[in-house]
């Protein structure tokens, strides 16, 4: 913040002078809206609005009132500030289970105990009258055998001998097989949501009473990954046309293949959900397949890999060997702050490009509210970034140091981190993305990756697709259940989590 009394900089006065007066143009359009609007509805004199709204905002300049996007401090980041003590807990009530099957159950008193143990009468049951409470109950998982016989029938004409059987009714995913589709999302669920390993799911199950192999396991997930892997496809090229993705990128592991590339889980996300592809390595090569033919904005971070991949699409729209334009990168403004972050400590001006970062989020957040217009927008946004020029301008950091890196990594993304200002739809960070790739690193550090190319495939399949549900809010194992089934009666066609999203609302 300015110290107005005793800054001496003269453009940065002029700067907090300038923002200052947007403020107040704010204020002044809030005031005159809301006196018109108001006074229209409820036939209120519009001096009384006006003595009601200045009231409002001398809470606002005094404190007492929710601050603008331009104002405040971002988030603590030091871990020697002190920390604002919290308020001590006093209990919670019982957590809502909406989702839970409801069993009602009544306790009586047997006829020997129904006697009044004060004076020996008989009780009688005081009809509709309960003390009620609740208790959160577990049922096992149970597997059953269940045996199917298909009656068989004979045609009652002696020159005919016709013998018919009746239509079958297994939920097999495997024809011939013994496992129902039930089973097999089970198993999928528990590799690819609770990230436990085959061999771990092999005794649990010897517990519930099923004896089985991992590699009976392994065969119904396979099964099941090829089956869907249409759909996987579909959802990958879903993504591709969308307007607005992310990408990131993190180590898979590869078991018992040592001196081969090392193999990455490359995300992209989008508001159309996420899609995975396990690859051998990470080369350029290999990103241009996976974006194949996208041409809208690459929300991405500082590595090198994305502008060569980039260059790669623009040769060959250039060239004529593809049919549209390249991708546009755009950078993500978290791996910008990390480095100020890092820089903090030993550099305590680096809190003033902290804090005009957190203002830009808070301008582009009230943006998404529609709590300020366009126009406004634009205005702050400027500003803001006006701000950033001049202190890298005068911050003078020493040669080789933290700050120094932080300012040259702002400087050489400064375009790619500035088209959000002209184009809104542009992400101002690839959080999600980042967010996305916990699924599987959890799955990673829990089953070690995977012990084939097939085994990388069937992760990307299924992590792909349970994510994508996430996203859409639709329940997984729901999901899978119906994608199996469906994809049972026609093998080879698609199945995404948004035809079951439709098909529910």
């Amino acid at each position: 913040m300015i110290q107005v009394d005793t800054e001496n900089d003269i453009e940065r006065l002029r700067a907090f002078a300038q923002c200052a007066t947007r403020e107040n143009e704010l204020l002044r359009r809030r005031i005159s809206e809301l006196i018109t609007r108001l006074a229209a509805a409820e036939g209120v004199e519009q001096q009384e609005l006006l003595t009601q709204e200045i009231e409002a905002l001398n809470r606002q300049l005094t404190g007492q009132a929710e601050a603008s996007p331009l104002s405040g401090r971002s988030e603590r980041r030091r871990p020697d500030e002190p920390k604002r003590k919290k308020k001590a807990q006093t209990g919670h009530g019982p957590t809502e289970q909406p989702e839970l099957e409801v069993v009602e159950e009544i306790l009586e008193l047997d006829e020997p105990d129904q006697i009044c143990p004060k004076c020996g009468g008989t009780l009688l049951e005081m009809e509709g009258q309960f003390e009620e409470s609740e208790l959160v109950d577990v049922v096992d998982v149970e597997y059953r055998l269940r045996q199917v016989k298909r009656q068989k029938y004979r045609c009652d004409e002696s020159c005919c001998q016709h013998i018919d059987t009746a239509l079958p009714a297994e939920d097999r995913l495997i024809e011939g097989g013994r496992y129902s589709i039930d089973c097999a999302v089970r198993i999928i669920e528990q590799k690819y949501m609770m990230h436990m390993p085959l061999t771990r799911q092999e005794k649990q199950m010897r517990l519930a009473g099923l004896t089985i192999g991992s590699n009976t396991l392994w065969d119904q997930t396979w099964h099941a990954a090829y089956m869907l892997e249409p759909t996987w496809e579909a959802l990958g090229q879903k993504q591709l046309d969308q307007d607005v993705v992310g990408v990131d990128e993190s180590r898979w592991r590869l078991l018992n293949k040592k001196g081969l590339a090392k193999p990455q889980i490359i995300g992209l996300t989008s508001k159309a959900g996420v899609y995975y592809a396990f690859e051998m390595n990470k080369t350029a090569e290999t990103v241009s397949d996976i974006l194949g033919d996208f041409s809208g904005w690459l929300i991405v971070d500082g590595i090198s890999i994305y502008p060569a991949v980039h260059q790669r699409h623009l040769d060959g729209y250039i060239n004529g060997t593809r049919e549209g334009p390249p991708f546009t990168i755009a950078n993500c403004w978290v791996h910008a702050r990390r480095n100020f972050i890092k820089a903090e400590p030993d550099f305590t001006e680096a809190d003033r490009m902290l804090d005009l970062i957190a203002k830009l989020y808070r301008v582009v957040g009230a943006t998404q509210r529609h709590e300020i217009d366009e126009d406004i927008r634009l205005e702050w946004i400027n500003a803001l970034l006006l701000a950033m020029k001049k202190w890298k301008i005068e911050a003078r950091p020493p040669p080789g140091s933290s700050l120094e890196k932080a300012i040259s990594y702002l400087d050489n993304h400064w375009k790619g981190l500035t088209h959000f200002v002209e184009n809104p739809e542009v992400w101002l960070d690839n959080n999600a993305t980042e967010r996305a790739l916990r699924a599987p690193i959890l799955g990673r550090k829990n089953h070690y990756g995977s012990k084939s190319k097939r085994g990388m495939k069937a992760a990307a399949i299924f992590y792909s697709l349970i994510e994508t549900c996430r996203v859409l809010d639709v329940n997984p194992r729901d999901y899978l259940r119906a994608a199996l089934r469906h994809l049972k009666k026609r093998p080879g066609s698609v199945y995404l989590p948004h035809q079951m999203l439709a098909e529910q609302n």
